[in-house]
């Protein structure tokens, strides 16, 4: 195997590596911002119009 395919080989094994740690350290935001919705009790049509009003 000549060094550009180690390297092409290393590439495809990391890109996959940030997928997965992507998508897991998304499901962790994801429960904190739950937990804090929850804590704060914010409704569904608050944050839809907090996420709306940030956004414009």
């Amino acid at each position: 195997m000549s060094r550009a395919e180690e390297i092409i080989a290393q590439q495809k094994q990391i890109e996959e590596e940030l997928k997965i740690t992507m998508q897991e350290e998304r499901n962790a935001a994801a429960a904190v911002v739950d937990d804090k919705i929850k804590c704060l009790n914010i409704t569904a049509t608050e944050l839809k119009g907090l996420i709306k009003s940030r956004i414009t």
